[in-house]
């Protein structure tokens, strides 16, 4: 923030300095080009959003459903160890780098952003690539999944789930 120098009155600093530096053609140019590359970007991400969006809505649904049976309000399961919606375990939370108490793992909401967190740590390409398979195997493993053949049938079970949607 700067002082402006007739008024003293505080104002955020310009871009008039680029403006100066590059001329008023090049300016209006730079900005056509950089509002439409912005809108390009956005109607992106909007179609991919779209079609990922219900993807990964479907996906943390039958998470829930495989973990909870969906219940609204699920009792913590593994003895006192996994909590909420996803049954998300403290070291899952703390490697998951969401800021907040585990105990707000209880919360569907923060919970998914904990499970989605989790993944873009883990398997940032399977998440980038709706790989629900991996996403799913790491969720009831951990990152060394590959190893644990038992989460080939908890899988199995997510896609069971997903398909009876």
């Amino acid at each position: 923030m700067t002082n402006h120098k007739e008024t003293g009155v505080r104002h955020a600093p310009t871009y008039d300095w680029i403006r100066r530096r590059i001329g008023e053609h090049e300016w209006q140019a730079w900005v056509a080009t950089a509002f439409w590359i912005a809108n390009v970007a956005a109607i992106l991400g909007m179609a991919c959003g779209l079609v990922w969006g219900a993807d990964v809505t479907a996906y943390l649904a039958a998470l829930r459903q495989v973990e909870t049976g969906g219940a609204a309000n699920p009792v913590d399961g593994d003895g006192g160890g996994s909590i909420g919606p996803y049954q998300i375990r403290r070291a899952y939370h703390a490697d998951s780098r969401v800021p907040g108490p585990y105990e707000r793992c209880r919360d569907r909401g923060y919970a998914e952003r904990v499970v989605l967190a989790y993944a873009r740590r883990y398997e940032p390409a399977a998440l980038r690539n709706a790989d629900w398979q991996a996403l799913a195997r790491l969720h009831n493993g951990g990152p060394n999944w590959r190893r644990k053949s038992a989460t080939a049938a908890y899988w199995q079970r997510v896609r069971a789930k997903m398909r009876s949607k």
